[in-house]
């Protein structure tokens, strides 16, 4: 029987997000159900989630880039390290978090360079250069560097393309499914509901 390398392939890669995902350090969950201040709340990410797809769609840059900055986002609020917990406290510590983690996320995915002066325009000078950078660090302590963490949309690439491999669905119903995966997606990143997801098994081969 002739070995099929490619659906070998994904099948490998699907068990090591399988394995990162069970091995995190951080399991996310609603981290609104521990934060102290009224004022922060599961509307103030979603107004967070809006305005970095707003960013992104205006610099051209990938809708991933957004799914994964909420990743390293939500990972270090639910870390309890660091500033985390202030900023689970203050609105402005909060919203920092956020931009700096869609900062983070282009610097490291994208092709693209967005610096420091652009994101000080893009903020409107509501922060400082330093708060940008004592953030990263604080993020990036906080998440043990793991910056590059899968999110569904890599699942839902990976088992169609194992499915059109398989020969079970020609690639442009694939191609169709898949765009409605990122709409599907990019409405979900926005609900704190959706962090908790996971894959109940894994079929056997």
């Amino acid at each position: 029987m002739m070995i099929n390398d490619k659906r070998t392939d994904i099948l490998s890669r699907l068990d090591a997000m399988l394995v990162q995902e069970a091995t995190a350090s951080t399991r996310c969950f609603n981290y609104f159900k521990r934060a102290r201040s009224g004022s922060i709340d599961e509307s103030s990410r979603k107004a967070m989630v809006t305005w970095l797809q707003q960013v992104q769609k205006t610099l051209s840059l990938s809708p991933d880039t957004v799914w994964i900055a909420m990743s390293i986002f939500d990972r270090y609020l639910c870390s309890g390290k660091g500033g985390s917990t202030r900023a689970l406290e203050d609105k402005c510590k909060f919203q920092l978090a956020a931009i700096t983690a869609f900062y983070t996320a282009v610097k490291i995915h994208e092709p693209v360079v967005l610096g420091i002066d652009m994101l000080l325009v893009v903020c409107r000078h509501a922060y400082t250069e330093d708060d940008f950078v004592s953030m990263e660090m604080d993020i990036l302590s906080a998440i043990s560097w793991r910056v590059s963490s899968h999110t569904a949309i890599d699942y839902a690439r990976a088992l169609l393309e194992l499915i059109i491999e398989d020969e079970y669905l020609p690639s442009g119903i694939a191609k169709s499914l898949l765009g409605d995966c990122e709409k599907q997606m990019g409405d979900a990143i926005a609900d704190i509901r959706s962090l908790s997801w996971a894959f109940a098994a894994w079929p056997s081969r």
